[in-house]
């Protein structure tokens, strides 16, 4: 019997196990309607939560936007204020972002956007699917894409902006949904 060795193994024991207490996983929903954080505790406690609600232009031409960069700032007020609700000494171990997106942003090549998002609930596109891609089959497109062909999600946003703005889509360096643009700006 090695007292020495007992002695190490349990104040490592101690010692992650103090961490581990300290440990809380970030969950984010970006939502439709509304941003939500949760902070859990690993022993899945909620120790926190924050929502804001998601702010949209809308017209009377159907078109719903939102600009991006003031939707990132709430993103990360909620984050931060759910983080600072936790314990002092707490670690964010990981985080775990959610989002059923649709809406179209436009990246320059800084990195920048380059016009308000178009939302999946934008209205604004007529026929301008049928002129951009005229052989295009419904079924195609979702078995490709995943997503329908509507006139309410990305594809037919492209088309309306190449029909209508499409020096904008000429000069834009990529082309992304709300959801990965804000993993860039949090991520880098």
């Amino acid at each position: 019997y090695d007292n020495h060795n007992c002695i190490k193994i349990f104040i490592k024991t101690e010692v992650y196990e103090m961490i581990r207490k300290q440990q809380y996983l970030l969950g984010l929903d970006i939502g439709t309607s509304n941003i939500k954080t949760a902070a859990l505790s690993t022993s899945g406690r909620v120790a926190a939560s924050t929502i804001a609600e998601t702010e949209y232009n809308t017209y009377p031409d159907g078109r719903v936007e939102f600009d991006i960069d003031c939707f990132y700032i709430r993103v990360t007020d909620v984050i931060k204020k759910t983080v600072s609700a936790l314990p002092e000494k707490s670690i964010v171990a990981g985080v775990s972002i959610s989002s059923a997106s649709g809406n179209t942003v436009l990246v320059s090549g800084i990195g920048s956007p380059m016009m308000p998002v178009i939302s999946w609930q934008d209205t604004r596109v007529k026929d301008e699917i049928q002129h951009v891609f005229t052989d295009l089959e419904p079924e195609s497109v979702r078995e490709i894409t995943g997503w329908p062909l509507t006139q309410m999600f990305p594809l037919a946003h492209l088309s309306w902006i190449r029909c209508h703005e499409p020096e904008l889509l000429e000069k834009a360096a990529r082309v992304c949904m709300s959801t990965e643009y804000i993993n860039y700006r949090l991520t880098g």
